[in-house]
């Protein structure tokens, strides 16, 4: 058991002790009140340059928005305002621009360019595919 005399708790290395145990909860405070302020100091150039290396995967407004600890509002503005171009667009702009690359240079087969580009279904990727370019993935092995 312990003395009950307050004495045990005080002494150099408990006063250290506190002292630490402060100085660790301060650090905490100002690094969680610097990391709120700059919450929504957002860099579009770092957007781009996440999406540039990740849009072949399930990447989304909000995925992105979470990524970044802003809200999906806020990193829509901010990247359309750098980009002109919303976020979704340059996302599915990225996807096609590396489809037609993978089919027409390096031979790829369309459903695995599809796979390759982020699409889960290959009627999507048609889909998708014709609408930005104007003809079908087969329609680019035509023009070969």
């Amino acid at each position: 058991t312990f003395p009950k005399s307050s004495a045990f708790f005080s002494g150099p290395l408990i006063d250290n002790a506190f002292q630490d145990i402060g100085s660790i909860y301060k650090e905490t405070i100002e690094a969680t009140l610097a990391l709120r302020k700059n919450r929504n100091r957002l860099d579009p150039a770092e957007v781009k340059t996440y999406i540039d290396s990740y849009f072949q995967d399930a990447i989304s407004l909000e995925s992105i928005a979470h990524h970044f600890f802003v809200s999906k509002e806020h990193l829509s503005r901010a990247f359309k305002s750098y980009m002109s171009e919303n976020v979704s667009d340059y996302i599915v702009r990225k996807r096609m621009e590396k489809a037609r690359e993978l089919i027409q240079e390096q031979g790829f087969a369309i459903k695995h360019a599809a796979q390759l580009t982020g699409f889960d279904t290959l009627a999507y990727f048609y889909k998708v595919f014709k609408k930005h370019f104007g003809f079908t993935p087969g329609g680019l092995r035509k023009e070969e």
